[in-house]
Order: C-alpha cells, then sequence, then structure tokens
C-alpha cells in the first residue's frame, strides 16, 4: 500500500515537473536564459582543457612582454647595396660620453654621419656630408671604416694622449683601386661641438681591384684604452703601433695581400694570397708598447687560417685542417683580447655544426662547441685572458650558451623564437647588461641573457618583417649614455634601437608570440593571461552565484517559516531583525561587513551577502506562508493530525517550489554582480580569477579602457551575459509561478 502510494506521488511529481518545464521552455525568455545557462555550465565543466595557463601564476616571459624602444628610423640614402646587403653603420667612440656621430654610407659615393642628438650640434637624425664622389659604373664605393688614431706629434712633445676619427673612403671597380683617407675634425675644438668636416686628406691609387679591408684601429664602441695606434707612421721606430690597413686585391696576374701605413699613405709589403677572397682580422690594436711582436694579421679563406707578421707579412703559422668553415661567419676575437696578449688566447670559427677555437700562438684548434646542426652565427662576451664567459652559437633550430668547451649554461639551450626568421648575422655583446643581441633576417631583434637562467630571453623588438637589413653593430650612445644598436635597412633607412627593454604590458590578442605562447585576449598590465582568466572565472562565479543563492534562501525558508507561521515573540523579533537589515543601505551595509570579516577570501564576501541579503527574499516569502496559513487545506491537515514540521515540509515548502526556485535564480544573477562590484571598487578580494577581479585595475586607470579593450570587453560582456541569463530564467520561472502572465 505503502509503495504504491509513493509511485503514484513520484509519478504524480514526475508529470508536474514534466508540465511545468514546458510552460517554461514555452516562454522566450525562459528558453534563452536556459541556453545562456547552458552555455556557462559546459564552459565551467571544460575550463581545465581550455585553460592554456595558470590564470594566476603564468607570466608573459620577457621576449613576449618587453620591446627595445627605437631611438630612430631615418632615411639617409638612396637605396643601394654592395655584394647583395646594405652597407652597416659604423661608430667609434672618443669621447667617455659615448658616440656622437654614426657613420653612413652608399655605394654611389657618398659618406653621411648622423647625429645622435646629444648636443644642440648633432641633433639627432641630422645629416653631416663629408664625401660625396661621383663614380662611374661598375666603380662603386666599399664601405668605409671608421676608426680612431692618437695623435703622435702631439704624444712626442707634450707626452698627452688624444684621439681622432679617421674616415677611410675605398672606390674600386675598372680594374683600379682608390683609397682616400680624412681625418673628422669640429669646427668647435671637441669632439660634438660645432659642425664637423674633413681635413688631412691622403689618397693614394692602386692598379687593382679590392676585395676585403681591414684596419689595425677597429671601430670602437667602449672607452678607448691608452694604446691605439698612432697617426705617423714614425711611431714603429719608438716601438709603438702605428695606423695601419690590410687589403686584398686583385688584378690580371693574381690575388695579393698588401700592408699599407696610414700616415704617409704608402705600401708596406705585398704578398701573394692563393684565394679569391679572405676574412681579414687584426689581433693586438691595442697592445701597450714593447709588446708589437706579439700581434698578429689573421686571414680566413675556406679550410686555410694563416697567422701572418703585420709588418713583415711573412707567415707566423697555417692552419689547413678545418674543413667546412663557415665563410660567412667570418673570424670572431673577443673584444678584450685586442688589450694584452696570452698564450690561451684563441680566435672563434665555424665549421658547418662545429664551434672552434684556433690558439693565437701557434694555430691548433680545439672543438669549443658541437651542435646537431650547422651553425649560423656566433659571437662572444667580451673575454680577457682566457675562455670568455660566454659564447652564444646560433644553430638551424636552438641557440646555445656555452659556459667552457663542450659545457652550457643552464637552461643555455634555448629553442628560437617562433617565426623569427634566419639568424644570418653576427650578434653583438652588450656589457652594460650582460646580453647578447641578435638580428634577423625578417627585421627581428632579440635580447638573450650572456648566462641563460630561468627567463634568458629579455626583450625583442622588430622594425620592418621581410626586410633585408645589414649587419648589426654596438653603438655607444652620447645622448642615453649607454649603448644602442643600430643597422640600415634595403630601403635606405638607419635604424636605432635601445639595448633595453621596456615593458609593453598589457599585451593585445596575439595567435603568434615571439616565445609561442598564445594570448587569444592579451595580457593585462601584470602580464598575465587574460584569457586563462577569464576562463577560470566561470567555475568560480558560478560556485559564489550558487553559493550565496543557496544561504540566502536557506536563511530566508527558515525565517519566513518562523515569523509566518509560528510567529509569537521569536517571530516578531526576527521580523523586526529583518526589516531594520532590510532598512540599512545596501551598499555601505556590505562594505562595512566586508571590513569586519575582511575581504582578502571570497568566503568572507559571500558570507557577507548572505547575511545582508536575507531580508527581501524573507519577507517575500513571509508574505506567501501568511498566505498559505489560511487556507483551508492546511486547516485539515491540522485536524488529520498533522504536525508541525509535516505540514511546513509537505505543504508549505511544497507549496513554495515554484517561488523559490524563481527567486534562487534572481539571487544568483544578483550575488555575482554584487561581488564583481566590490572587486571592481578593490573591496572584494582581486587575488582570484573572477570576472570582477579582472575589470578591478580600471577603477584606478581609466585609460586603460582605451588603451586595452580587449582586456575589458570579455569580462564585461560575460558577467552582462551571465546576469541577464539568470533575469531571463526568472522571467521563464516566473510564468510557471504566476499563471496569469502566461495569458498575456
Amino acid at each position: 500500500m505503502a509503495e504504491s502510494y509513493y509511485k503514484a506521488h513520484t509519478k504524480f511529481l514526475i508529470k508536474n515537473l514534466r508540465k511545468q518545464w514546458s510552460i517554461y521552455y514555452r516562454s522566450s525568455y525562459g528558453k534563452i536564459g536556459f541556453y545562456m545557462l547552458l552555455f556557462f555550465l559546459i564552459i565551467s565543466v571544460i575550463s581545465p582543457l581550455i585553460t592554456f595557463h595558470s590564470p594566476e601564476g603564468f607570466f608573459a616571459p620577457q621576449i613576449d612582454a618587453y620591446v627595445a624602444s627605437e631611438q630612430m628610423a631615418q632615411t639617409v640614402f638612396s637605396p643601394g647595396t654592395f655584394n647583395g646587403t646594405p652597407y652597416a653603420p659604423v661608430a667609434s667612440q672618443l669621447s667617455s660620453a659615448g658616440s656622437y656621430l654614426i657613420y653612413l654610407a652608399s655605394p654611389h659615393g657618398a659618406i653621411y654621419g648622423m647625429g645622435l642628438g646629444a648636443t644642440p650640434s648633432t641633433p639627432a637624425g641630422r645629416l653631416f656630408t663629408f664625401l660625396n664622389i661621383s663614380l662611374n659604373s661598375p666603380a662603386r664605393l666599399y664601405r668605409p671604416l671608421v676608426f680612431p688614431l692618437a695623435n703622435y706629434a702631439k704624444f712626442i712633445t707634450s707626452t698627452t694622449l688624444s684621439y681622432d676619427n679617421y674616415v677611410l673612403a675605398v672606390v674600386t671597380g675598372n680594374g683600379t683601386t682608390a683609397l682616400r683617407l680624412s681625418k673628422i675634425a669640429w669646427s668647435g675644438g671637441i669632439p660634438g661641438a660645432g659642425n664637423p668636416y674633413i681635413e688631412d686628406n691622403e689618397s693614394l691609387v692602386l692598379p687593382d681591384n679590392t676585395l676585403s679591408i681591414a684596419s689595425n684601429s677597429p671601430s670602437s664602441s667602449s672607452p678607448l684604452p691608452p694604446w691605439v695606434p698612432f697617426n705617423s707612421a714614425e711611431a714603429v721606430s719608438s716601438g709603438f703601433n702605428a695606423g695601419m690597413l690590410f687589403l686584398l686585391l686583385k688584378n690580371s696576374t693574381g690575388t695579393y695581400l698588401m700592408a699599407l701605413y696610414d700616415y704617409p699613405l704608402k705600401v708596406i709589403w705585398s704578398v701573394p694570397f692563393n684565394a679569391s677572397n679572405a676574412n681579414m682580422l687584426f689581433v693586438g690594436a691595442y697592445y701597450s708598447p714593447g709588446h708589437l711582436y706579439q700581434t698578429r694579421l689573421i686571414t680566413e679563406a675556406g679550410s686555410n687560417i694563416t697567422a701572418l707578421n703585420p709588418f713583415t707579412g711573412r707567415v707566423i703559422w697555417e692552419q689547413h685542417n678545418i674543413t667546412s668553415v663557415n665563410d660567412n661567419a667570418g673570424l670572431y676575437l673577443p673584444a678584450d683580447y685586442q688589450l694584452s696578449y696570452s698564450g690561451s688566447q684563441f680566435v672563434v670559427i665555424s665549421a658547418s655544426n662545429t664551434l672552434y677555437g684556433v690558439y693565437l700562438s701557434n694555430g691548433t684548434y680545439f672543438t669549443i662547441f658541437r651542435t646537431r646542426s650547422d651553425i649560423q652565427t656566433f659571437a662572444t662576451t667580451q673575454g680577457s685572458s682566457g675562455f670568455p664567459s660566454s659564447i652564444i652559437a646560433v644553430s638551424t633550430y636552438h641557440i646555445y650558451l656555452i659556459s667552457s668547451p663542450d659545457h652550457i649554461y643552464p637552461n643555455g639551450k634555448l629553442p628560437l623564437p617562433v617565426a623569427s626568421g634566419t639568424f644570418s648575422y653576427t650578434p653583438v655583446y652588450d656589457p652594460d647588461s650582460e646580453t647578447f643581441i641578435l638580428l634577423t633576417t625578417r627585421g627581428s631583434l632579440f635580447s638573450v641573457s650572456a648566462i641563460a637562467g630561468k627567463y634568458p630571453y629579455l626583450w625583442h623588438s622588430s622594425y620592418r618583417a621581410g626586410s633585408i637589413d645589414s649587419q648589426l653593430i654596438l653603438v655607444a650612445n652620447a645622448k642615453s649614455g649607454g649603448y644602442s644598436v643600430s643597422f640600415t635597412s634595403n630601403d635606405g633607412q638607419v635604424v636605432l634601437f635601445s639595448t633595453l627593454g621596456v615593458d609593453r604590458n598589457p599585451l593585445p590578442p596575439t595567435l603568434k608570440s615571439p616565445s609561442g605562447n598564445v594570448y587569444l585576449f592579451g595580457t593585462n598590465i601584470y602580464g598575465q593571461d587574460l584569457w586563462s582568466q577569464w576562463v577560470a572565472s566561470f567555475p568560480i562565479d558560478l560556485e559564489v552565484g550558487f553559493a550565496v543563492a543557496a544561504g540566502t534562501i536557506i536563511i530566508s525558508v527558515l525565517i519566513a517559516m518562523i515569523v509566518g507561521y509560528l510567529g509569537g515573540f521569536i517571530g516578531s523579533t526576527l521580523e523586526t531583525i529583518s526589516l531594520i537589515v532590510f532598512l540599512i543601505p545596501f551598499i555601505p551595509l556590505v562594505i562595512v561587513m566586508a571590513s569586519i570579516l575582511g575581504n582578502k577570501s571570497l568566503l568572507n564576501i559571500i558570507l557577507v551577502f548572505i547575511v545582508v541579503g536575507w531580508p527581501f527574499t524573507s519577507f517575500t516569502l513571509i508574505g506567501v506562508v501568511k498566505s498559505l496559513r489560511s487556507r483551508t487545506f492546511i486547516e485539515a491537515a491540522k485536524v488529520s493530525g498533522a504536525g508541525t514540521l509535516q505540514i511546513l515540509r509537505r505543504h508549505m515548502l511544497s507549496n513554495m517550489t515554484p517561488l523559490l526556485a524563481y527567486l534562487t535564480a534572481i539571487n544568483i544573477g544578483g550575488a555575482v554582480g554584487g561581488i564583481s562590484g566590490l572587486q571592481v571598487l578593490g573591496i572584494g578580494p582581486v587575488n582570484i580569477p573572477t570576472w570582477g577581479s579582472m575589470l578591478n585595475p580600471f577603477y584606478s586607470n581609466f585609460y586603460l579602457v582605451a588603451h586595452a579593450w580587449w582586456w575589458v570587453i570579455p569580462p564585461t560582456v560575460t558577467l552582462t551575459a551571465f546576469i541577464f541569463a539568470f533575469v531571463f530564467i526568472s522571467r521563464g520561472l516566473d510564468e510557471v509561478v504566476n499563471p496569469r502572465l502566461r495569458r498575456r
């Protein structure tokens, strides 16, 4: 009998539920609200699968978030290349403050100086024309050399060391080479003051075509040491280093290697050279007097590496055993090896997938590092007497930061940045930030810590995708007091970047970041992934809404039963308390309660909303209970002997169920909206991924709304849609509860 009753009762409940669902689903509002809620529930369930990063623990790496500021992009000459690429700028530092000009050239015959903005006389981008040579095709102006020389006459008379920059212009073609060497002077008497001009011109014509050029006084991007080569050949007789030039020349009889003094511009020696081209490197540019016998001229032509006496042309040693040498990478010498000699010093070359060191003393070689794919380019830190503190080697797929032979730093094997292009240019080393800076064939710059670490990529920047640029150079910039990097592009632009990265968070949305991370909604000002925060907010906001609604409904039902049905002193007291809480302005009450309980915990904020939110729901339910209490079926239940709890559970609660569903829907949307409002104001916890906490930074910085629209739109739209979803659901439930609405 009892089983038959419960079975019949269950069928009745199911039938009644279907009828009520049919009424609800016929409501347009209810249908829209249902599907909106279904969307929120689905996203909440799958949120762990579509969250790319930790919502709170992930921060965009520096390679994505930091970018070097572009200081200059100035058109300086008509497009033109020599041997396929534009000429790289040249910089030479004579002042402790840095360089005032960078020097540029066009293959068509012009040599310029460009101001860096350090003095009123050298405003940023101002061009000074030093030479403008009229050329007949196929003659070309070779990439000029700019280098410092010490004033020998002043040193002999006053023992004072002073320096000047010299520019060497080489016009080659038509079977001849014309050299023109000029001193760069300033009308104000000191570098950076007044207008620069050239004087003390010397010229020499050789019956050969030039293949390559080197100087024993390389351009310097760091403060000059005392013993810079002198501007007079007479310095050699006193045991000092005189300025010298080395040219690889070709005529109808063959190829020759030739050495010249700078002042006077004359040939010292000339020897046959068995190669069609060669890379040349002078070692010992700044050796102190008495150590000139240790200087070397190193040449590399294919597999042949040779060290010559720079004063006689005599071969000191030869190395023929290294095969597949990368001629494009050439020879590399740590900068401080130019200051003093040590038997452990070596020149670095690459051959196929191996980096070699060739000892300057005798030409023997050793393996520095071997990779799985070919090495594209490499560089070292400044070095001193032994192995440099770091060597960077760039292969086809990875960057290696080498600490010693066959060893890399921890985390020193780095994947190449995504879509970075080919790393075919020699990196430069910035001693201030202790980073290597690399330029790709697509115009992208990357800064890499010389000692790796957890986040070795420090910043990236991009000039113009797909451009064909020159080699990258390091510039001691007198304007900034630090270093900059510069290159020229194929359309005649000279570009100057800082060597320090600037944080550009919030990042805009992107599917391709240099690190390979995907930021569908970009990042916030802290570098956190907004997509991951947005997705992770779905289950948390739903939990908050349902928790507040459940707590509010439970308290309201209990109070409504006591006040509306039982009455008495307790009922009157609870009704009075409810009225007092109800009459207190909501927002101030919430703020006070949040301050008392503390706003760092989401649980505390949920309790605050439950405590201050139940009066409205309670008064609604009290009226319903009082109305039901006077109904005939309640009196019949009492007469039949039903107890109070049975009446409250089976008659009062069952008749309030549709209304409770309606009030729950209202409370869920209101709770999430209210807590989000507190988080925007900074009263609620902002360290938890919710839509409200995502919007918190905009309260104190309205500029972000316009600057980072991708940040504000997703949480705002989602929060609005969430509230409207439960408004629509409540409207659909209202039609179930109130039959009169169905007839409208």
